[in-house]
């Protein structure tokens, strides 16, 4: 070491999940024949929940949960498979879209495919 080496010293610092930290969410659904679907969302923070189905093209055809409060973890909502009609939707393919707010402001989204079967 030269003696323009400087020692450098730092401070790691943690705080509780949820003070400070990002609030991230994951989505994944599984369906049954006859409609009914099971919809499984993580969480990284507590949060507000919305969880929307879009057809294959992007277009809204159904909600489960608006502004559902829910805890850090993993939370499982059943859904009949009701368009917002509440008409059956046809079988195919379709996107959850979970998005999670958290109190502090911070927003995320996720994605995940469904095949539904009738």
């Amino acid at each position: 070491a030269s003696k323009d080496d400087k020692v450098r010293r730092f401070k790691v610092e943690m705080v509780p999940s949820g003070e400070y930290g990002q609030v991230m969410v994951n989505v994944a659904a599984t369906a049954a024949r006859g409609g009914a679907v099971d919809v499984r969302v993580s969480l990284s923070a507590a949060a507000g929940v919305d969880i929307e189905v879009l057809n294959i093209a992007g277009r809204h055809v159904a909600t489960i949960c608006r502004d559902r409060q829910c805890e850090g973890g993993v939370t499982v909502l059943s859904w009949n498979g009701l368009s917002h009609r509440g008409t059956r939707l046809p079988a195919g393919r379709y996107l959850m879209r979970a998005t999670a707010r958290a109190e502090d402001g911070q927003q995320a989204s996720g994605i995940a495919a469904l095949q539904m079967f009738r």
